[in-house]
């Protein structure tokens, strides 16, 4: 590869200073030469002091940064981007957005992250000093660091799910390595919080800002720095590369072989993948196209029976990197004008990690287009290079056969969080982890265990979809009571896997979505949906596509990112045409009514609504006008028409949908409300005290919080202050989704705990 940029991101109120001792070691080191730095400056004062000025918040520093690298940092043909504290937090909103917009060929050039005390779940440090600054003084960018902020959280999970568990490179998902480092001594950033659930970390030297300042070439940070650059650098590129040139995917095989050697073996023998690809690349390494004197080095199509004489080394498939290294060289070898990037993205994954067959893919695409070659079944050159990781496979006990296809499901989640959700037995697996390790079928790193995906291939179908019904059997058993957090943490990745792997249809997605939803894990409701939407773009389900994006837009608005909202509408809105069916169409228009109602555009959310009731009643669809009805009160509620809303609550409980109790307990609270606002006190008292009772002693539970706050304003205001304040520490101890309903109920205990009783606002839901 020539030239590379590395982009620099600093931290909160910091400039490219901060990054100055790495700019003088890469300047001294000559191996790093091919390195162009740059560095992504922004504002990030402490303090707004100029009205005229406004501090930038992540969301405007992602747009920036991605019209830096698309203006001045457009003569890059690659990059790596790298980051300090919060800059890692505008990166990971630059590639949310960047591919929530469905830009995400747009990271071709982008090779990897580095992300030194990123606070990727928000930072505690000083907190109670940070609040006794009046908000309006502080900066956004320091007020958004706090712990479980959503849309931090919501940029997360995006790059988790869409970056580093991507499976190919789409609009909407880019894979690209991000590596995550913390400081040892860190205190503003916690281990928890930098590592979060990235599954690359490392621990080095330093506090929050020591590890960025290495004080030499051996300093840790530099080092592991180096190594990722290097990675990214790759082999200077020549006119006529030499056979015997070194490639980092020589590396790992060249090492243990050397090991052997020193340790005395002569005769050695590779298994775990087959023939010349990694024979011929280990010898030539060793000494010029041969191996040591002495020493007999050989491969095997399958693992050597135990009494071979001879030191067997397990051999592991290419990792991404290593896979585009033998691709450059091998395409420069024979002088091809191909990209291995392009290659990457057409060709399966799985051959593309065995040396052989990119060698065979190689020689393939001097006669044959490569669009041609990514269609299935692989031509018979690369069939035999993968046909001994088959045998290998197929040579398995059942046991290990059994435990090797759960673990290409669970892969990706920390083994402790799948004992944790009740997933696997740590018992009973770790033994066939270990013997699927020592044959590199499995690989294990940070606590989580991985199957290449040439292993997966292997297994076949039949073996995945036996294994798929056994785990959807244990997650339906777990999860038939509660979702446990561990195992609301681990099913978006385990949905993500099972599309890959084509068993999705064998995991309840929507029952489970539905699930997470009523419980409260919203960030896992969101990050699971996304899978979803993406089976059902698959398999052109446009009806449920559109009412799915629907609800998550609903979701999303609600979580406080409306732009993701009205994203999420506009591609549903694509998906349904102006002639789609009715009850389709009205869905829109409601979901746009709320949005626009969050959005605090009563006029807009009104005229939407009335649509989607007019199509909702030609359609004959209870549900839709139930929570049309109710919306409709929402609206009028917040507008202070506090008798029009009652009429509307009161038209929604007046129909009759099996199963909509959630609906139908808050039309109940919301009505209640309206009742308080009207001084019918004895009736809301009455229908509150009902509902309270009835949430407690059911399963839905969502609207509880809210229902308690209500049930604290209509105290105040009969003169019971004390029992108001009882009622409203009891509603904000509770889990609630909707932003606006949380401040309001912490304004209310704040101002009875200071104040006592005043007078009740007449703000639509406010105090």
């Amino acid at each position: 590869m020539g030239l590379v940029g590395v982009v620099f991101v600093h931290g909160l109120f910091s400039s490219r200073k901060v990054w100055g001792e790495f700019e003088r070691l890469i300047g001294e080191d000559p191996d790093l030469a091919r390195l162009e730095l740059r560095y992504f400056e922004y504002a990030s004062p402490k303090i707004r002091v100029n009205p005229m000025k406004r501090i930038p918040n992540f969301n405007d520093l992602g747009e920036s940064l991605a019209t830096y690298l698309r203006n001045d940092a457009a003569h890059l043909p690659a990059f790596v981007l790298v980051t300090h504290s919060q800059g890692g937090l505008v990166v990971q909103r630059f590639l949310a957005r960047t591919l929530a917009r469905g830009r995400g060929l747009d990271l071709a050039r982008l090779r990897q992250v580095v992300m030194f005390a990123c606070p990727s779940e928000g930072s505690d440090f000083a907190r109670p000093l940070r609040g006794m600054v009046p908000s309006w003084f502080r900066s956004h960018q320091e007020r958004d660091l706090v712990r479980n902020n959503a849309a931090i959280t919501e940029a997360r999970e995006a790059v988790l799910n869409r970056v580093v568990h991507a499976q190919s490179a789409s609009a909407h998902e880019y894979p690209v390595p991000i590596h995550v480092y913390v400081g040892e001594e860190d205190n503003i950033v916690r281990p928890e919080s930098a590592r979060s659930v990235f599954p690359n970390t490392g621990t080095l030297p330093g506090d929050h800002f020591g590890i960025v300042r290495p004080d030499g070439p051996e300093h840790r940070s530099f080092t592991a720095f180096r190594r990722h650059l290097l990675d990214t650098l790759g082999p200077a590129k020549s006119p006529s590369p030499a056979p015997g040139m070194s490639g980092r995917w020589r590396r790992p095989v060249v090492g243990v072989v050397r090991q052997a050697i020193a340790a005395g073996d002569r005769q050695i023998v590779l298994y775990g993948l087959p023939r010349t690809g990694k024979s011929w690349t280990v010898a030539d390494a060793l000494e010029g196209g041969r191996a040591p004197s002495g020493v007999k080095l050989r491969t095997s199509r399958v693992q050597p029976d135990d009494g071979t004489p001879a030191r067997l080394v397990a051999v592991p498939p290419l990792s991404r990197e290593e896979s585009r290294s033998l691709l450059e060289y091998e395409i420069a070898r024979h002088g091809l004008s191909a990209d291995a990037d392009q290659l990457l993205r057409l060709l399966p994954a799985g051959p593309l990690s065995l040396p052989g067959a990119v060698c065979a893919y190689v020689d393939e695409i001097r006669h044959t287009p490569p669009e041609l070659l990514a269609i299935r079944p692989p031509p018979a050159a690369v069939a035999a290079e993968t046909a001994p990781v088959a045998a290998i496979v197929a040579g398995l006990s059942a046991d290990d056969l059994d435990a090797l296809a759960r673990l290409a499901l669970l892969g990706g989640v920390p083994l402790a969080g799948l004992v944790d959700a009740g997933l696997v037995d740590r018992d009973a697996l770790g033994p066939a982890i270990r013997r699927l390790a020592v044959r590199c079928l499995v690989s294990q790193y940070e606590g989580r265990v991985e199957v290449p995906a040439v292993v997966v291939d292997a297994l076949g179908a039949n073996l995945r979809s036996a294994a798929a019904r056994y785990i959807a059997d244990r997650v339906r058993s777990i999860a038939n009571a509660a979702v446990e957090t561990a195992l609301a943490a681990a099913l978006p990745v385990l949905a993500k896997n099972w599309l890959t792997l084509g068993v999705f249809e064998e995991l309840d997605v929507f029952a489970l979505v539905e699930q997470l939803n009523r419980q409260g894990h919203w960030n896992e409701y969101v990050a699971l949906t996304r899978v979803l939407l993406e089976a059902l773009d698959e398999r052109h389900d446009v009806q449920d596509a559109v009412s799915t994006r629907c609800r998550l837009a609903r979701k999303v608005a609600q979580l406080g990112n409306l732009e993701l909202g009205w994203l999420l509408l506009r591609e549903a809105n694509e998906l349904v045409g102006a002639d789609g069916p009715a009850a389709v169409r009205a869905e829109l228009h409601l979901h746009r009514a709320f949005l626009a109602h969050l959005q605090g555009d009563p006029a807009y959310a009104l005229q939407e609504l009335h649509r989607s009731i007019a199509l909702h009643s030609a359609s004959e669809d209870p549900v839709g006008m139930l929570t049309a009805h109710k919306l409709e009160g929402n609206i009028r509620l917040r507008l202070g028409e506090h008798e029009a809303a009652a009429a509307c609550f009161a038209a929604a409980l007046a129909i009759s949908v099996p199963g909509s109790d959630g609906p139908r307990l808050e039309a109940e609270v919301s009505l209640a409300h309206c009742e308080l606002r009207l001084d019918r006190l004895d009736a809301a008292g009455k229908r509150l005290e009902r509902v309270i009772g009835q949430m407690r002693a059911g399963p839905v539970r969502t609207e509880l919080p809210r229902a308690l706050y209500v049930a604290a304003l209509l105290a105040e205001r009969r003169g019971l202050p004390a029992q108001a304040l009882d009622l409203a520490r009891q509603a904000v101890d509770g889990d609630v989704g909707d932003p606006a309903v949380k401040a309001a109920i912490k304004r209310t205990v704040w101002r009875l705990e200071r104040f006592g009783s005043v007078h009740v606002g007449e703000g639509g839901g406010s105090e």
